[in-house]
């Protein structure tokens, strides 16, 4: 049998709970961060038939020039459709 002492006990229990339930969530993704992971690396993208976007050096950052633009896009013998594309070609040079 339920009484008021049983519902406060447990309208309590279930706040701290709550309470807690952030910071046990914290901590282990503070624990799983960059410290038990292994390096990350660059996997080169290759892309054949689009090509790779120049780039010029402003210090040590890479700046694209890129043009968004409306390009005719073939997708069958007989249909050609406007496509949004990047420097005249859809999809767009490699970055």
């Amino acid at each position: 049998m339920s009484n008021r002492r049983t519902f406060i006990q447990k309208a309590f229990g279930l706040g701290a709970g709550l309470f807690a339930t952030p910071h046990l969530f914290a901590d282990s993704h503070d624990r799983h961060s960059s410290r038990g992971r292994p390096p990350a690396f660059n996997m080169p993208v290759v892309t054949t038939d689009i090509g790779d976007m120049p780039y010029t050096m402003d210090g040590d950052t890479k700046v694209f020039h890129l043009v968004a633009e409306v390009v005719k896009q073939k997708i069958s013998p007989l249909k050609t459709i406007d496509a949004w594309g990047f420097n005249g070609s859809a999809p767009g040079p490699t970055i």
